[in-house]
């Protein structure tokens, strides 16, 4: 791409804030009902996930994100083994953007 590079580090810094939002809310939402156990250790990692993206660099924004991913699916197996409720249409639509855009992302990326 004909990009300065702080160009595209502005555009990646921006990328990941957005995207961290789009999937943020939905995590806070799940931590709220999970075990006491389960809610620390997800906490832990949404402190890190925040760090990364503010103080990180590129490589270590993307990486937290994946991780993101990652936790809310472990946090929505963890929630319907705890409480019987299924993904809502709200929870799929959330994971299906933050998903779309790291897709996007890593399309732009190459």
């Amino acid at each position: 791409s004909g990009q300065s590079p702080t160009t595209t580090l502005v555009a990646d810094a921006y990328f990941e804030l957005y995207f961290f939002a789009v999937v943020g809310d939905e995590l806070r939402a799940t931590i709220e009902v999970l075990l006491t156990w389960t809610r620390s250790m997800t906490d832990a990692l949404v402190c890190d996930i925040s760090s990364a993206l503010m103080e990180g660099s590129y490589s270590d924004g993307v990486r937290m994100l994946m991780r993101l991913i990652d936790s809310l699916g472990v946090a929505r197996h963890v929630r319907l083994e705890t409480t019987g409720s299924l993904l809502s249409s709200k929870d799929l639509f959330s994971i299906q953007k933050a998903l779309e855009g790291l897709l996007e992302f890593a399309l732009q990326s190459e």
